[in-house]
């Protein structure tokens, strides 16, 4: 786990707590004689630890976070076939959680086809009120959810380049070259390819900036990363480790 990044492991823990907390409910139904929900409950705890698995040997967690939102969708959609219109109520958390796991155009279309298939589930046993109250709930659900995650992945990304971008010559910085280098890392420990790092130090660069200044040097810094650039492919990396 200490070669990981913080989202493998996150995405490792609430997969495995998932599991640990289902689990026991296949039994429970068991006990109580609710064969139907049993046997699903079983099956998400099957799937959850399979994809806790998958996602432990490949650090892939991509697919694992598409894999899930699916099964809640048909989760919550086969709560409702078997226990009724009491179920509905978990259609709203789910359709955050998928907005959570994946991105927020396949997610939009996921939770429009899963009210749609809800609604033509329920309208058959629900009167005209209950059913424009529950259209309109689930809807502004899906609404706000779309709106708080489209500004909340919005401002991650401009995050992440400050936090990964070196502000002066627009390459990546220091940060963005560890991370870089813990995934082909990872990569060449799965299937080994052709690879190498290149380490440039500029000779003489601190008597640019001690002769004509620090923006003369700034300049130098930028005209070479530009340099760089250009004469490699779009398939190479580029990053300012040090000051020079």
């Amino acid at each position: 786990m200490k070669n990981r990044d913080i989202q493998e492991r996150v995405w490792l823990l609430i997969s495995l707590i998932a599991f640990i907390c289902i689990l026991p409910f296949t039994f429970i139904r068991l006990y109580y004689g609710d064969l139907a929900i049993a046997l699903l409950d079983g099956l998400i705890s099957a799937i959850l630890l399979m994809i806790f698995t998958y996602t432990y040997r490949t650090r892939k967690i991509e697919f694992a976070k598409n894999i899930i939102a699916i099964l809640l969708s048909i989760a919550a959609l086969m709560s409702i076939v078997l226990k009724g219109h009491a179920q509905i109520l978990w259609i709203h958390p789910t359709i955050i959680a998928i907005y959570y796991l994946i991105p927020i155009k396949l997610a939009s279309i996921i939770n429009i086809i899963l009210i749609t298939i809800m609604i033509i589930i329920v309208s058959p046993l629900t009167d005209l009120v209950d059913l424009i109250t529950i259209i309109a709930t689930t809807t502004l659900t899906t609404c706000l959810s779309f709106l708080m995650f489209h500004s909340y992945n919005k401002k991650q990304q401009e995050l992440i380049l400050l936090a990964t971008l070196d502000p002066l010559t627009n390459t990546g910085n220091r940060r963005s070259l560890n991370s870089r280098s813990l995934k082909v890392i990872a990569s060449q420990n799965r299937q080994q390819n052709p690879s190498c790092l290149i380490l440039i130090d500029l000779d003489g660069f601190k008597a640019i900036n001690d002769e004509h200044g620090h923006t003369a040097g700034d300049e130098t810094l930028i005209t070479v990363c530009k340099l760089i650039d250009e004469h490699t492919r779009v398939l190479d990396s580029l990053y300012r480790y040090g000051g020079d």
